[in-house]
């Protein structure tokens, strides 16, 4: 599979950086009447992506009162399109190949099938011994974890002590994995090895992107390091995300794939949440909203006295599934196997926490991603969906 070119587009955000909330909210009242404005008519300004990538510039040169935009902002030159998709579910043939991403020398007395309300899936290894793989037919899911990993809480909701934004930098700071030094940079380029040389011959349609990098303290005090990983369908990312119940009862999808390494060069534990797809339909589209007017649709939907500071803003593809659809049910009445999902085009806007936000209020535990803090504009329709935005937040200052 080939590997994505991307054109980066990195340029430094002249105006807002140093400024102080109160200065940024003066400006806003000087430079901006749409905040203040929620009546005024925004005209759905269209054009195609090669076009919209060369307007970046502009876009982060420009005062957007209330908003306070990201430094960097990636918008590929390349071709967007309506997507459908079809469930890659045999995992009956496909076992040894899943399997085989993390275990050599497969013993096949091993690989236990397991039926039970969501069908058929397969376990190989156990906790015990090196570990253990599991994956099934019901959503295409694959789980791996090592056994002198721990547990996932040590994975997913240990204390985040440094974040970095790969698609952007290339850090080459150091750390210690497992008493070892190694590099942000060495690993960076092992789980790249692994998703184009191992990883992509079960995944065929998509490529690629390391999305975050974060290093985690253990509760042993010892660091691991934590891949986001998006496919992306010619150089647009799938968006990557968990969903919230309700979100999957509304037929939302997430496509989530996350890499964690305590030692270096070697997988500790891997989690797909959201299956594995083929691409079943791809019609081009010619123009969408432009990146300037879905921010002035977002600065009339925050409305008000507040400052919001955006964390990213990217260009995605959304899945969804059609809830009109049936999905297959099982001799004992339960889903058996989704309805194949199709996608929806939207400019994402990923918005900087409140710390207190990043606390699961029922656990006290920190949450593995803030899941309510983005909203996603139709790059199509200019169709505005707040429902990951907290309402209680009025302010992320």
């Amino acid at each position: 599979m080939k590997r994505a070119i991307a054109i980066l587009l990195t340029l430094i955000l002249l105006s807002g950086c140093n400024q102080t909330p109160e200065q940024v909210m003066q400006n806003a009242k000087e430079r901006s009447n749409i905040v203040d404005n929620p009546t005024l008519d925004i005209k759905l300004e269209k054009a195609s992506l090669s076009e919209i990538s060369k307007t970046v510039e502009n876009v982060l040169s420009t005062n957007y009162g209330s908003l306070i935009l990201p430094k960097d902002i990636f918008v590929s030159d390349n071709k967007v399109y309506n997507l459908n998709f079809a469930y890659i579910n045999d995992f009956t043939s496909k076992k040894e190949e899943v399997v085989g991403l993390f275990f050599n020398d497969i013993d096949n007395n091993k690989l236990i099938l397991h039926t039970d309300n969501v069908g058929e899936w397969f376990q190989y290894g156990d906790a015990s011994s090196d570990g253990y793989c599991l994956t099934g037919d019901f959503d295409g899911f694959i789980g791996y974890i090592k056994n002198a990993s721990g547990s996932w809480d040590d994975c997913l909701y240990s204390e985040i002590k440094a974040k970095y934004n790969p698609v952007f930098e290339y850090s080459n700071d150091a750390l210690t994995l497992n008493g070892v030094q190694t590099w942000i940079s060495e690993q960076l380029d092992f789980i790249n090895s692994f998703l184009y040389d191992k990883y992509a011959k079960i995944d065929i349609d998509f490529d690629f992107r390391i999305t975050d990098i974060y290093v985690r303290e253990k509760s042993n005090g010892e660091n691991i390091l934590e891949f986001n990983v998006a496919r992306t369908y010619q150089d647009v990312d799938i968006i990557s995300r968990n969903m919230t119940n309700d979100e999957l009862l509304n037929g939302k999808l997430g496509m989530s794939m996350r890499i964690f390494i305590e030692k270096p060069n070697e997988i500790c534990a891997f989690q797909l949440g959201e299956g594995i797809y083929n691409v079943t339909e791809n019609k081009k589209i010619k123009e969408i909203i432009t990146l300037d007017c879905a921010i002035r649709l977002l600065q009339k939907k925050l409305t008000g006295n507040s400052v919001f500071k955006l964390d990213k803003i990217n260009l995605e593809y959304i899945l969804l599934r059609d809830p009109k659809l049936p999905d297959e049910i099982g001799n004992d009445g339960s889903i058996s196997k989704y309805n194949a999902p199709y996608s929806k085009l939207v400019w994402r806007f990923v918005f900087t926490p409140n710390e207190k936000d990043l606390i699961d209020s029922n656990t006290g535990k920190r949450r593995y991603r803030n899941r309510v803090m983005e909203i996603y504009i139709d790059a199509i329709t200019g169709e505005i969906d707040d429902s990951n935005f907290s309402s209680s937040v009025k302010s992320l200052y």
